[in-house]
């Protein structure tokens, strides 16, 4: 008999350590223990999650899909997020995380909507509005929620002295939020793999959810994370970063700085195909616009739907003769080439004290910027030169005034104030006879005021039917020919006659250019851009055994799978 009683009492035993929580809840939790977990959730055991779903169940921030069942892999809608993040918002201000049941007629969730939109109206934040239009837009409720949806809620409720930093991350691949770097700092996100990558446009699942908010509500399960550095060179092309692929007159091109202009190349040549897909095949385009339950990209659609073929066959000559691969190769080459007569003609332009000041600071931006990258200073601070230099060449090319006139003319265009005066139904005058008699004293308003462009400017504003205050590149070809005539003929500092076209009448007073900074600035970028082409055809280039090895398609099937860093 007592043998059997001490077996009773071992069985029973057992059965109360299988039936206990994961872990008893945290003494230093952020909100109070509000149930006691007793195991009853059977698709969660053993899982990465599990001691995250018990925590964040014992807090009343979730419960299960069913009584037994937690659907760790299910997502979560916007509405279930909303609601969360309000439940988690209130509960660490001392609240019971209730809100109450939603007047007739109304939402499940908006109870929950209100306390978010009445607490996010009084943050001065960059991210609250698109958060605000979430909680109005009813028919977003039943959407997937995304991962960067729920990590802008939780950086927007979450109390600063809940993001107590552990980590020290000052840039990732994907993301450049500070709110959301902030949670990767204070442990509560990690990323989606060794490089920190967030990967936040992919819909959030339970299991995931469950992860993040255990660690807001007990600081004791957040993670400390050092991102690893991703080695590009070796990632897409196989050699040490600092391998000599090519040699461009007397600059070194190496193979870190070779695999960041290729990825550059590579990046734009699949947004091309993309584009390209749209004019193969139209009707499937517009089948992909009228699918809404479709949330993927028209390239998937072509893809899983269509079953298309849309990979880039990167050996096939097109009707010129080049194949992908070569033409990806000769871009890369273009931009090294680029940057490396700007570097070797750097004396001819030299970098101001001011730029040898700002360096190292452009130099430590651009780094920061890429600080994901296992990328060599120099090449970063070589690509900061290089564009000082640019500046220089560009602003020792500023044309006369004459010059950048001549340049408006050539290409049909003169620069000025336009008031147009449109007329008919839904415009700003009702008809003809009103617009004109506008027009004959608007014009005549201008010519006593031309050495005033801050009034022509109100004048052009409170007459036109554009609302424009301020002079533009007017083109010629959206007049008749007369009036182009008139215009062409029109001198700098003068007003022009009262010119008509269908539907609407137009005074043009014609200015300088050369006063407009920007117009003198991209007038002197085009003989700049010039000078450059000139100095990269007499460029000698040559490339190394490593650089004629490399596999333009390899790699670009490397960075497919990197698409979160590089947004292929």
């Amino acid at each position: 008999m007592k043998k059997s009683l001490r077996f009773s009492s071992l069985l029973l035993a057992l059965l109360l350590i299988l039936t206990l929580p994961a872990g008893a809840y945290s003494a230093q939790s952020l909100v109070p223990q509000a149930r006691t977990y007793t195991g009853s959730f059977t698709d969660i055991s053993g899982l990465w999650c599990e001691d995250a779903v018990v925590t964040c169940y014992e807090s009343g921030l979730l419960s299960g899909k069913t009584d037994r069942t937690f659907a760790p892999q299910e997502p979560l809608t916007v509405g279930q997020v909303i609601v969360i993040s309000a439940r988690l918002a209130d509960l660490l201000q001392g609240g019971d995380g209730d809100f109450g049941d939603p007047a007739p007629g109304e939402p499940w969730y908006m109870p929950a909507a209100n306390f978010l939109y009445t607490r996010l109206n009084t943050l001065d934040s960059s991210t609250y509005f698109p958060l605000m239009i979430m909680l109005l837009e009813d028919e977003i409720a039943a959407e997937s929620c995304t991962r960067y949806l729920f990590a802008c809620f939780l950086a927007e409720v979450l109390p600063e002295e809940a993001l107590t930093p552990i980590n020290h991350i000052a840039s990732l691949p994907d993301i450049e939020e500070p709110g959301i770097l902030a949670l990767y700092n204070a442990g509560i996100l990690t990323g989606s793999d060794q490089y920190g990558t967030f990967r936040g446009e992919e819909d959030l699942n339970r299991g995931q959810a469950a992860a993040m908010l255990a660690r807001v509500v007990d600081p004791a399960q957040r993670v400390s994370f050092t991102p690893q550095k991703l080695d590009l060179a070796q990632t897409l092309l196989g050699l040490a970063p600092d391998t000599v692929v090519m040699r461009i007159d007397s600059y070194d091109v190496t193979a870190d700085l070779y695999s960041l202009c290729l990825s550059g190349s590579l990046s734009q040549y699949a947004m091309m195909h993309y584009m390209d897909l749209m004019d193969q095949y139209p009707d499937e385009l517009l089948a992909y616009l009228n699918d809404d339950a479709f949330t993927d990209g028209f390239d998937v659609y072509l893809r899983d739907v269509c079953g298309a073929d849309i990979s880039i066959d990167w050996d096939a000559p097109d009707t010129g003769g080049m194949t992908p691969a070569q033409k990806v190769r000769s871009d890369t080459q273009a931009t090294l080439t680029e940057l490396a007569v700007l570097l070797n003609h750097q004396n001819q332009y030299p970098l101001t004290d001011a730029q040898r000041t700002e360096l190292d600071e452009i130099a430590a931006e651009l780094t920061e910027g890429l600080a994901y990258l296992d990328i060599r200073p120099e090449s970063v601070r070589d690509a900061a030169i290089a564009e000082c230099v640019r500046e220089n060449l560009t602003a020792a090319s500023v044309p006369s005034a004459a010059e950048i006139s001549d340049m408006l003319r050539q290409e049909g265009y003169l620069y000025g104030l336009c008031a147009e005066l449109c007329y008919g139904p839904y415009e700003m005058y009702d008809t003809r006879e009103e617009a004109k008699e506008t027009a004959v004293s608007l014009r005549s308003k201008m010519a006593g005021h031309l050495d005033d462009p801050e009034y022509l400017g109100y004048l052009t504003w409170t007459y036109g039917s554009g609302y424009d205050d301020t002079p533009t590149v007017i083109a010629l070809s959206d007049f008749s020919e007369q009036n182009r005539r008139t215009l062409s003929a029109l001198s700098v500092g003068a007003v022009s006659a009262v010119l008509e076209e269908p539907d609407r009448f137009v005074v043009v007073v014609r200015l300088d250019p050369a006063d407009d900074d920007l117009i003198r600035e991209a007038a002197a970028q085009i003989p700049a851009e010039a000078k450059i082409d000139e100095w990269m055809e007499a460029a000698s280039v040559t490339t190394t055994p490593a650089c004629g090895a490399i596999d333009i398609g390899a790699a670009y099937n490397t960075l497919e799978n990197l698409d979160s860093l590089f947004y292929i």
